[in-house]
């Protein structure tokens, strides 16, 4: 399956917006509207990925195909620091399209050094 990037944003900041100290981010949950729209291969194949490449802290795969994360690791936030703004979002996905071929680490490492170019 190939990296969808609108995918991977949606669940980083779904993941930000639903966690804190005493609540963990759990897929399947119709309750994250912002995840609705992908299929639970595409969600769990785009988790599994984000996790490989240690955008997660405490991430639990269970038989049932559920999946449990305690937080975003220090990389993940900055990641979504990196992507929270449409208008970046946007200025990165047109880099994106002059790269030959997308994966995450590409995605984190575009992300991150625009939105630190801006300033």
């Amino acid at each position: 399956m190939r990296i969808n990037p609108e995918c991977v944003r949606d669940i980083i900041l779904t993941i930000e917006e639903v966690t804190d100290f005493n609540t963990d981010f759990q897929y399947p949950n119709d309750n994250y509207e912002r995840l609705n729209s992908y299929s639970k291969n595409e969600m769990l194949t785009h988790l599994e990925r984000c996790k490989d490449n240690q955008l997660f802290i405490g991430y639990f795969f269970y038989m049932n195909q559920s999946v449990s994360i305690e937080d975003l690791s220090p990389k993940g936030h900055s990641f979504a620091d990196a992507i929270r703004s449409d208008t970046t979002w946007n200025k990165v996905k047109e880099k994106l399209k002059s790269t030959a071929g997308l994966a995450i680490p590409a995605l984190v490492s575009l992300a991150i050094d625009y939105s630190q170019s801006k300033y």
